[in-house]
């Protein structure tokens, strides 16, 4: 098994979170590190670091480019460079093992289910379903499954994206 970890999960920590793994490397990208700003993050990375072996991997462009297509197929617009990378690390490593994403970011869950990655979270419940999304023009009303720059009907960029 690869597991992969994002930075929610050391960020305003008090204690480092039992992944309950038996490997004891667990994998990230540089970005995702960059994220740990706050000095208890750093600490509580620190502590992590005694328990677990990270290995910091930068996923190709090729698999960057991969999940940003499911990202538009389904419409989710809330992913930081950060989160596609994160994502795109996991497609990179599943050659044929199991990938298990530990995080509490919904829309990194979202992906990962389109993707069929195994998602496990530390403090959030739920965000087991995948979920889709049209777009709706606030001028002239007209729907669309992918996120538009300019809505062909009116020209207008104000969109408001719902559930399907």
């Amino acid at each position: 098994m690869i597991y992969i970890i994002d930075s929610g999960i050391l960020i305003n920590q008090s204690v480092i979170p039992d992944l309950h793994i038996e490997d004891e490397v667990v994998y990230t990208t540089q970005n995702v590190l960059n994220e740990l700003k706050s000095s208890l993050s750093r600490s509580v990375l620190i502590l992590f670091e005694e328990k677990y072996k990270i290995t910091v991997i930068n996923p190709s462009l090729i698999n960057i480019d991969s999940v940003k297509k499911t990202i538009s197929k389904i419409g989710e617009n809330k992913l930081s460079m950060q989160d596609i990378e994160l994502l795109a690390l996991a497609v990179e490593l599943r050659n044929n093992d199991m990938v298990i994403i530990f995080t509490d970011d919904y829309a990194i869950m979202n992906i990962a289910h389109e993707l069929e990655i195994t998602v496990n979270n530390i403090k959030t419940t739920g965000g087991s379903q995948k979920r889709r999304y049209k777009f709706k023009c606030k001028s002239c009303g007209k729907y669309y499954n992918r996120e538009q720059l300019d809505c062909e009907i009116c020209g207008s960029q104000q969109f408001i994206r719902y559930k399907k």
